[in-house]
């Protein structure tokens, strides 16, 4: 999956901004962010947000564009269509709009994905029996904080 948004500005701030109120807020916090070692992903700003949504920050090797192979691709593509974009004449704005609309149709496929994972998950709890707890019973508290795999040897609850 790739974010992207044209920014006036390239420094922290806004990346920080981007990351928080683009991914973070729609999709929940990601397990790690890898970017490369420029100064807008380097700094204070991003080290407290990972920081404090506990998202590993993973740095690529400098000069080496293989290092994060998937992104070099996606930013080559955003390359090719606004390069389209720019030169495109008025006869072609017809294929202009097929861009646009991929947006809208992301977010079609994101509402029916939900739509189906509701159903799934509705047809899930009728199989499922309730648990009845009475005060005193003991129970293993799950702490979803720590849902990364800790180990094979590691206890997955406490209590």
């Amino acid at each position: 999956m790739v974010e992207a948004r044209a920014t006036r500005r390239d420094d922290a701030a806004t990346v920080a901004a981007f990351l928080f109120e683009s991914i973070i807020t729609r999709y929940g916090c990601p397990l790690e962010l890898v970017s490369d070692r420029g100064t807008h992903f380097l700094n204070q700003i991003i080290e407290d947000l990972t920081r404090y949504f506990h998202i590993k920050h993973r740095k690529t090797t400098p000069y080496n564009p293989k290092a994060n192979g998937l992104t070099e691709k996606s930013n080559g593509l955003l390359c090719k269509i606004l390069l389209k974009r720019m030169g495109a004449e008025e006869s072609q704005l017809y294929r202009l709009q097929e861009v646009t609309l991929l947006d809208e149709r992301r977010r079609d496929a994101e509402d029916r994905t939900r739509k189906i994972q509701l159903r799934r998950k509705e047809r899930y709890d009728k199989k499922i029996k309730p648990v009845l707890l009475q005060a005193g019973d003991l129970a293993l508290l799950y702490d979803s904080r720590h849902a990364r795999f800790p180990g094979k040897l590691h206890l997955m609850g406490g209590g």
